[in-house]
């Protein structure tokens, strides 16, 4: 078959623009530091890169479910033990009482219920923390009643699977026993000098610090177990991110080697097509 000068013009053009893209896509993976920029460039490699960013952006989701949910309990560690303190006080005023009881003793009772009272309408970041689903609403009002609901503050930590953290105020401040109608009684009984009205708040008292106790070990056993979770997490994002980087990001230096070459290939191609073609390339191309 004979080869005209057309055709070999023909199919020096289209070497020569297939070398002009292979330059400029070399040249872009050089500008933006990606393998792969566009789609079109490797649809499966382009598809694990996605995956791989849709994994990372869960684990970040969850570890900030995570961080919120240690953040939480931290807090209500802090409150906790407040209250436990001011609860032991309460009650060694109940059970040490011997004398001198009156108004000054009632006094202290009356300060602590107070406190344990802005305690359980505590807030983190504006919303109240012990209402249970209602965030919004002081969950207990002046006279210790539970205005709230039995709503549980629930994180979720990886697919599936969610830790819980009571948010019911009346669950953790009055199921034991109402602290503050057994503080507002001591205070009754104080003020009225009933030494067996007193001694009767030590009881309820003690059963309200230990189900306080039992709430704080189980949100330390949570705590630890957000923990480890994180951990995990951590560790598998940094494996993520390792593959995505490798299917990500181009090697500079061996695409600018490549970049070099391929423009010394593009010279030296050129100048045999001028040397080939006569007349001229460019009066074919035209």
């Amino acid at each position: 078959m004979r080869v005209s000068s057309r055709m070999l013009a023909e199919n020096i053009k289209l070497n020569l623009m297939r070398q002009t893209k292979q330059i400029l896509e070399t040249e872009r993976r050089l500008v933006t530091g990606k393998k792969i920029n566009k789609p079109s460039d490797n649809p499966a490699g382009m598809n694990r890169i996605l995956n791989y960013r849709k994994s990372i952006d869960k684990i970040e989701q969850y570890n900030l479910n995570i961080i919120e949910a240690k953040t939480r309990i931290d807090f209500s560690e802090t409150i906790f033990e407040s209250v436990s303190n001011l609860i032991k006080e309460a009650k060694n005023i109940a059970a040490n009482t011997t004398e001198d009881r009156g108004n000054t003793l009632a006094d202290n009772v009356a300060i602590i219920r107070e406190e344990i009272l802005q305690y359980a309408n505590s807030k983190l970041e504006d919303n109240y923390i012990f209402g249970g689903y209602q965030t919004a609403t002081t969950p207990f009002q002046s006279d210790g009643t539970y205005i709230g609901d039995s709503g549980e503050k629930k994180y979720l930590i990886a697919d599936n699977i969610q830790v819980s953290l009571k948010a019911d105020g009346s669950d953790i401040f009055q199921s034991a026993a109402d602290i503050f109608t057994v503080l507002e009684d001591l205070e009754n009984a104080l003020l009225a000098d009933d030494a067996v009205a007193i001694k009767a708040q030590v009881q309820p008292l003690a059963n309200i610090d230990n189900y306080l106790e039992e709430v704080r070990s189980e949100n330390s056993a949570k705590y630890r177990r957000l923990d480890v979770t994180q951990f995990q997490w951590e560790s598998f994002k940094v494996n993520l991110q390792d593959m995505l980087r490798n299917a990500e990001e181009a090697d500079v230096t061996s695409e600018a080697l490549n970049l070099k070459v391929r423009q010394t290939s593009y010279e030296i191609a050129l100048a045999t097509s001028a040397s080939i073609i006569q007349p001229n390339l460019m009066q074919f191309l035209r």
